[in-house]
């Protein structure tokens, strides 16, 4: 089974807007080589927008964990990725933020990376 380079991790309240927002940016990226982990403490609205998106490895863990420090752990136990990237859900990331991401680590030539 092939494992993704990155496991980009995404905390939220439910807000469906900014969950499709921060995938709607992902889906632009670059670089393709990752998947999504939504850890969803919110509103079951979640599921619905990322229906929308099929041309991308998504998990949705809907949990009661409190916090998005607890939130962001959880999903870092289950990540699968060799590297995680951690986005606010209000947040977008560039078309080219993981590309570069990864050839910032290429170019420090971390071990083991591939």
């Amino acid at each position: 089974m092939a494992y993704p380079l990155i496991s980009v991790i995404i905390a939220t309240l439910g807000d469906a807007q900014l969950v499709h927002d921060a995938l709607d940016s992902l889906r632009r990226q670059t670089f393709k080589d990752f998947d999504v982990i939504i850890v969803n403490q919110g509103a079951p609205l979640v599921e619905t927008v990322i229906k929308q998106y099929p041309d991308l490895a998504v998990q949705c863990h809907e949990v009661t964990i409190v916090g998005a420090s607890l939130a962001r752990n959880y999903a870092a136990s289950v990540a699968s990725g060799y590297w995680l990237a951690y986005m606010d859900d209000d947040a977008q990331y560039s078309p080219d933020f993981l590309e570069r991401a990864v050839q910032a680590l290429h170019k420090h030539a971390l071990d083991g990376i591939t």
